[in-house]
């Protein structure tokens, strides 16, 4: 069971719009919570749905969490803002979403140095930025709040978009990538310069925290080539990290329709395993 949403700013948040805020975007920048219920303290997961930041995934966000706070760890769903804001503007909910967790880790009764970030598809592209770009100053700091580190100890990708160049993406994604791209506010330059600038494996570097990575090899809408060469450039900076490709499963599978699929239904249970061998 959830808790109702909370507001990660007690202000109104950076880079607010009026005009932004569609229907997807009238209850963001905000975190619900799915606490284990008893009176421990337990590790802490930041779960990103996807939703091709056009709007966030239900089955990735809620099912996700209540299952891993079943497995005893509190699970957080961030609620974070989507098109027509800039992507960008998707990681400022993110770091500040770590940093929030980490300031009131003991109001949560969680551990403030495990704190692992989960993302599915888009959502894996904001938690892989997450764990590259932590150090960056994405928006003016407010509060105590702000003066704590972004970094999550650990990063969870799920079928995540790791690269938007075009020759990986599908025809179709890449069309939807262009519609939006004309909707899209603050970014000056070409959608070339777009997918150049914001495919993560040119973020990729030595102090990242280590990786948990899952995708599936016949996935239609992020096709493996990017997953491929994002691996690659983990190895070439030697992050430590578990790799996962299976052959079968389309995209968007979550928790719980990858629980009828042969191969790609262990990967809750392996992802859970990887987080205690991390100290989770």
């Amino acid at each position: 069971m959830s808790e109702n949403p909370i507001p990660l700013w007690n202000v109104i948040p950076p880079f607010y719009k009026e005009e932004y805020q569609t229907k997807e975007n009238e209850t963001t920048s905000t975190i619900t919570p799915y606490l284990v219920k008893d009176s421990f303290t337990h590790s802490a997961l930041l779960i990103c749905p996807g939703g091709g930041f056009t709007h966030r995934a239900e089955h990735e966000g809620s099912i996700v969490a209540n299952y891993f706070q079943k497995l005893g760890i509190h699970s957080f769903v961030l609620n974070y803002r989507v098109i027509p804001y800039h992507p960008m503007i998707s990681l400022v909910d993110a770091f500040r979403a770590i940093r929030y967790l980490r300031y009131y880790s003991q109001k949560f009764h969680l551990f403030p140095d495990k704190i692992a970030i989960m993302g599915f598809s888009a959502g894996g592209s904001i938690s892989a930025f997450t764990s590259e770009l932590y150090e960056t100053e994405l928006y003016p700091a407010s509060d105590e709040i702000d003066q704590l580190s972004a970094r999550p100890d650990a990063a969870i990708l799920c079928y995540a978009g790791l690269s938007f160049r075009k020759q990986h993406l599908t025809e179709s994604d890449y069309h939807t990538l262009e519609a939006n791209f004309s909707k899209l506010k603050n970014f000056n330059g070409s959608i070339k310069d777009f997918t150049e600038q914001y495919s993560c494996d040119c973020k990729i570097h030595s102090n990242m925290p280590p990786v948990f990575l899952w995708h599936t090899m016949d996935d239609k809408r992020v096709p493996v080539a990017g997953v491929l060469n994002y691996i690659e450039k983990l190895n070439l900076q030697h992050i430590s990290s578990e790799i996962h490709l299976f052959p079968e499963g389309e995209h968007g599978l979550g928790v719980d329709r990858a629980k009828h699929i042969e191969g790609v239904c262990q990967w809750p249970d392996l992802c859970m395993n990887w987080l205690k061998r991390q100290g989770f």
